[in-house]
């Protein structure tokens, strides 16, 4: 398990949007591996929306984690639903974490995908293809995590669009969740 900070700023235009809107997010992200089910579980517990506090949100994602009960994983699908009411536009969206895209790398998903790559570039001395999510190393825990993400929800008939989402998040402040006990005699 591994939490980061999140900056998520939305853009949404079109025919539905006039004038444009916008919202700036800060959250906090979980990222947990869950073995059973070769998958990330990816949650956003969103702290506050346009610079306004979103109510009992400072502690909601260490009070879930801190459950070790069969009720955790049920709790957070709930939560990262839950989170998925400050996204703008009318395209109803949970996914968007940028894990997803590490599911299109797992060669059993890639048959069920059509692909267009974005572009390519050399990252640190490689050739590489654009996927909309950048990854780092992060020293202080010795592996690979997200960096920025950027994403781009268009909706439309025939050959007018009616609706655009742009979105770009950040992650940093990355660290494991640890909690620790003693037993008192």
């Amino acid at each position: 398990m591994v939490i980061s900070d999140e900056d998520y700023r939305q853009r949404a235009t079109g025919r539905l949007h006039l004038p444009p809107q916008d919202r700036r997010t800060r959250s906090e992200m979980l990222f947990l591996w869950m073995p059973d089910e070769a998958a990330w579980l990816t949650v956003r517990s969103v702290q506050s929306a346009d610079g306004r506090l979103v109510a009992d949100s400072q502690h909601r994602l260490q009070s879930v984690l801190g459950d070790n009960g069969t009720e955790r994983l049920t709790r957070l699908r709930r939560l990262l639903d839950e989170s998925a009411r400050f996204n703008l536009g009318r395209i109803v969206r949970n996914f968007n974490y940028p894990t997803l895209a590490l599911g299109y790398l797992d060669p059993s998903m890639q048959s069920r995908f059509a692909f267009t790559p974005a572009g390519r570039e050399r990252v640190n001395g490689i050739d590489a293809w654009k996927i909309e999510v950048d990854y780092g190393r992060d020293a202080k825990l010795d592996m690979w995590v997200p960096t920025r993400m950027h994403e781009t929800y268009l909706q439309s008939r025939s050959t007018m669009i009616n609706e655009a989402i742009d979105c770009v998040a950040t992650y940093s402040n990355f660290r494991r969740f640890e909690t620790s006990g003693r037993i008192v005699k």
